[in-house]
């Protein structure tokens, strides 16, 4: 599957789970979804996604991670912890070059 902006832009405030084997699964929501300017010779967009979840107490190191989406089923993405979230939670970013 070819994961592109084009991807991602329609899943914009949609849910994805993180599942655990041992532990309650997590719920990330797609806040944002980021362009980058092109590069000359790069054969594609750069873009980047934010995600948010809900947990205060917790967070997850950097690392790649199983994400389930209703529409786009199972993907694998390298995810970096931001900090905390404007209102409540996390945030985590995965680029894409």
């Amino acid at each position: 599957m070819d994961l592109s902006l084009e991807t991602f832009k329609p899943l914009l405030q949609s849910t994805f789970e993180l599942p655990f084997q041992d532990a309650e699964n997590w719920e990330l929501i797609l806040t944002e979804v980021k362009e980058f300017p092109d590069i000359e010779g790069q054969p594609r967009k750069r873009f980047s996604l934010v995600f948010q979840t809900s947990h205060t107490d917790q967070y997850l190191q950097q690392a790649t991670y199983l994400l389930r989406h209703a529409d786009l089923g199972e993907i694998h993405l390298f995810m970096v912890p931001l900090g905390p979230g404007p209102q409540t939670g996390f945030l985590y970013e995965s680029v894409f070059t």
